[in-house]
């Protein structure tokens, strides 16, 4: 079964490639995804208040770590990371579990939540919020408030 991921998830990878960009960056890294999470869906990020997720103090770290990171050469295509592109591939299979057609930015957070070499996965774990956050999600999937919109562009991998 292809999935397309949907217009938020588009302008998701959109804003995640600029804040690589803006942040000097040669990659996009799951911080980068994250940011264009909580940028860009709200009911995303409404679910993470949900949980009692400080968003601020969240993205505050993400970026001052990428800003150290750093590296990125003018001219230089900025690709996705190793870590990106498996959490990529697997936001379609977190939207099969949840039964939904289109890839949205909450399968795409589900997908950075399993994999702990990223620091966004670590930041969550430190609060212990890993698990609060995915029942959170598949609660506001079963109850229909995290909704699908139709993107433009379809199987991107």
């Amino acid at each position: 079964m292809d999935f397309d991921f949907s217009k938020r998830s588009e302008e998701v990878i959109l804003h995640a490639h600029k804040e690589a960009i803006r942040a000097e960056s040669a990659e996009v890294t799951p911080g980068h995804l994250f940011l264009g999470i909580v940028k860009i869906d709200d009911q995303t990020r409404k679910a993470l208040l949900n949980v009692g997720m400080d968003i601020e103090d969240m993205v505050s770290t993400l970026t001052k770590n990428h800003h150290e990171r750093g590296g990125h050469k003018e001219g230089k295509t900025i690709r996705l990371s190793k870590s990106s592109e498996k959490i990529m591939k697997i936001a379609p299979l977190e939207a099969k579990l949840l039964k939904q057609e289109l890839v949205e930015p909450h399968h795409m957070l589900l997908s950075i939540l399993r994999d702990p070499s990223n620091l966004v996965y670590q930041e969550f774990e430190k609060q212990n919020m890993i698990e609060g956050t995915r029942k959170e999600i598949e609660h506001q999937v079963s109850s229909g408030f995290l909704k699908a919109k139709k993107g433009f562009f379809t199987k991107w991998f």
